[in-house]
C-alpha cells in the first residue's frame, strides 16, 4: 500500500512523483509546492485547478504518479 495521492494545505490535490519529475514540474509551476501541517511535502506536487479542465495533462500526471509508486519498496507491515 502506498500513499501517492493526497491533499495539502487549502485542499490542493497532491500527487507523489519522482524527484526528477517534481523538479521539472516545479520549474514550470513554482506555485505547486505542497505544504501540509507547515511542512513542505518533498515528494509531492500540487495540481492547479486549471489542469482539472485538461484531462490529457491530468492523465499524464496520474500515470507518472502510478509509475513512481510502482518503483517504491513496500513498507514493512506492523504486527
Amino acid at each position: 500500500r502506498c500513499s501517492c495521492v493526497g491533499s495539502g494545505k487549502d485542499d490542493v490535490l497532491a500527487l507523489r512523483v519522482s524527484k526528477k519529475r517534481r523538479s521539472e514540474y516545479l520549474e514550470e509551476n513554482p506555485d505547486s509546492v505542497v505544504i501540509s501541517y507547515d511542512t513542505v511535502m518533498k515528494d509531492y506536487i500540487g495540481v492547479p485547478e486549471t489542469l482539472f479542465d485538461d484531462p490529457d495533462a491530468l492523465a499524464v500526471l496520474f500515470a507518472d504518479t502510478v509509475a513512481h509508486a510502482r518503483t517504491l519498496k513496500p513498507k514493512p507491515t506492523k504486527k
